[in-house]
């Protein structure tokens, strides 16, 4: 493979992702929008709560509390879209992408095949939004499901129904596009390092390649390719939690807060007009849609970084010189531990932390039902 640096991605394979959960965002329209949107929800949020502390009944906040969590999480939303609106060039742009293209076949085939689930999920999840939205604006049952909200919350609801639904998926959105923009990179990465160990003719003894001095010096150029590139890596990482940092924990708290008012709905449900099932149906897709969107991001993300070690170790490392097998030492001991989205021992984006957020769930609603 030959190693092309690019100051940015060129042929962005997740375009679709980036440009729905992120740069739509940036637009003058959009931003002003969401600055409208800001000045109204917040006094929504205070009625509520005004409302639940009224009538403190766990049960009925069980029920109708998923639209609280929604205008919630999209205030929420809203405002970190404001504050962090260009988070995403900032991370991105230091960054020294290679070029897909200049991989072998095998893996642009994978990159491709990836691409194409990566599009689905955000062209469904996309087309489920505009449904649900359009069921809020549009259909007379959805009052329904809310009835216990008097009738001015629901109008300014109804008025913003796309707005919040969009918000609440476009960071699961930039979540998945960073983490698989870099898990491809680290696809490219790993097959360099396959080829590092492939360096020698064919019929050549291997046995006096570590006196072929010719040999040794390609090695060695390549080994300081690999640590630059695995700085590379964790300079972005590093980057990427000093940024996201602040706002994940209150969004993995929401997330399990609209999971378990999902699951309180799932066990307690009542009997409801057809339209008001497809309703809760839809926002119930686009809501674990989103959960595993984001774990399953994180997740690849580590695999492929503990992939790197394990080519590693496969390497004909024998075959290079005293010199070069300290520098190679050196590659193998910093990617003992994977790149992952960490923020503390405890909290990484990763299947544990989907599983824990799940459990939570699962067994307040047990105890509560």
């Amino acid at each position: 493979m030959v190693v092309q640096h690019q100051s940015e991605m060129k042929d962005d394979p997740l375009t679709s992702a980036y440009l729905i959960g992120y740069k739509i965002f940036q637009k003058r329209l959009v931003k002003s929008i969401l600055k409208c949107f800001l000045c109204i929800i917040p006094l929504i949020l205070l009625l509520q709560i005004c409302i639940f502390v009224s009538t403190p009944n766990f049960f009925q906040f069980a029920k109708y509390g998923l639209l609280f969590a929604q205008t919630y999480h999209a205030a929420f939303a809203a405002f970190v879209h404001l504050y962090e609106n260009n988070w995403i060039d900032d991370l991105m742009s230091p960054f020294p992408f290679w070029d897909i293209h200049a991989a072998d076949e095998k893996i642009k085939t994978k990159i491709k095949k990836e691409t194409k689930i990566i599009k689905t999920y955000v062209v469904l999840t996309a087309l489920g939004s505009l449904l649900w939205g359009s069921l809020v604006v549009y259909s007379s049952f959805a009052r329904n499901s809310v009835s216990y909200i008097p009738d001015y919350i629901f109008s300014v609801v109804r008025l913003t129904a796309h707005v919040i639904i969009f918000l609440i998926i476009a960071h699961p959105y930039q979540i998945v596009y960073i983490t698989q923009v870099m898990k491809f990179q680290m696809y490219l990465f790993n097959n360099y390092i396959e080829e590092v160990c492939c360096m020698y003719e064919e019929g050549k003894d291997e046995e006096n390649l570590v006196n072929d001095r010719k040999y040794q010096e390609e090695i060695n150029l390549k080994l300081k390719l690999l640590v630059r590139r695995h700085c590379d890596f964790k300079r972005w990482r590093t980057r990427c939690l000093e940024i996201i940092h602040t706002f994940i924990i209150p969004f993995s708290v929401d997330a399990g807060v609209h999971l378990f008012l999902v699951m309180y709905f799932i066990v307690t449900r009542e009997q409801s007009p057809t339209i008001v099932i497809c309703y809760n149906v839809i926002y119930i897709f686009l809501l674990l849609s989103v959960f595993v969107g984001v774990i399953v991001g994180g997740e690849t993300l580590q695999d492929e970084s503990d992939n790197t070690f394990t080519t590693l170790v496969m390497t004909k490392w024998y075959n290079f010189n005293c010199a070069n097998r300290r520098t190679f030492l050196l590659i193998l001991c910093n990617n003992m531990q994977p790149i992952k989205l960490d923020f503390s021992r405890d909290i990484a984006i990763n299947y544990r932390l989907g599983v824990a957020i799940c459990k939570a769930v699962y067994s307040t609603v047990s105890v509560f039902h």
